[in-house]
C-alpha cells in the first residue's frame, strides 16, 4: 500500500479501513473515514476551521509547530486546492467585470453582458459578485455613479 494522506485533513492512511466511502459504499482512497462518508464530506468547514479542529488532537506543547506545518500543507490537499483555484478564477473574472464597469460607467450596464465578460451564468455571477464585492451589482454601479457625480460637483 502506498503512503497516502487524507486529502482533507492530512492524516496518514495506513490501512484500507481508514479510507472514506463513496455513495455506493466503495472505499475512496483520497479521504479518511472521518472526513468523507457515503460520497460526502462529514463536516462542511473552511480550511481554517479544519486546521483548528485537527490541532485539538496534537499535544499542546507541539501545537504551534504542527499548525504551522499544516498551514503550509493544507492548500495543496485536494479538498482545499480545488477551492483555492476556484476562488482565484472568480477573482480574475470579477476583476475583468469591475474594469468593464469603470470603463463603461456612463453606458447601460446589464447583468447578461457582465456575466458574459465573467464567463459565468447570470445567476451564479450575481451570487459571486455579491459575495466578493460585498454589495449587489446594482448597488455597486449606483454607488460608483453617485461618487463620480459627487466628484464632478
Amino acid at each position: 500500500m502506498k503512503n497516502r494522506v487524507c486529502q482533507s485533513c492530512g492524516m496518514p492512511l495506513h490501512r484500507a479501513e481508514m479510507y472514506g466511502t463513496g455513495p455506493d459504499g466503495m472505499r475512496i482512497e483520497d479521504y479518511c473515514v472521518y472526513c468523507y462518508q457515503k460520497g460526502q464530506f462529514t463536516q462542511q468547514v473552511t480550511m481554517e476551521q479544519m486546521l483548528r479542529l485537527c490541532a485539538n488532537y496534537v499535544q499542546e506543547s507541539a501545537r504551534d509547530y504542527y499548525l504551522a506545518r499544516m498551514r503550509m500543507q493544507y492548500p495543496y490537499l485536494k479538498r482545499w486546492a480545488r477551492k483555492e483555484n476556484t476562488q482565484q478564477a472568480y477573482y480574475h473574472s470579477i476583476n475583468r467585470v469591475l474594469e468593464h464597469i469603470r470603463e463603461n460607467l456612463h453606458e447601460r450596464i446589464d447583468l447578461q453582458t457582465l456575466s458574459g465578460i465573467a464567463r459565468i451564468s447570470p445567476y451564479h455571477f450575481h451570487r459571486i459578485f455579491k459575495a466578493t464585492i460585498g454589495e449587489s451589482l446594482a448597488g455597486y454601479v449606483q454607488r460608483l455613479r453617485l461618487e463620480y457625480v459627487a466628484g464632478q460637483l
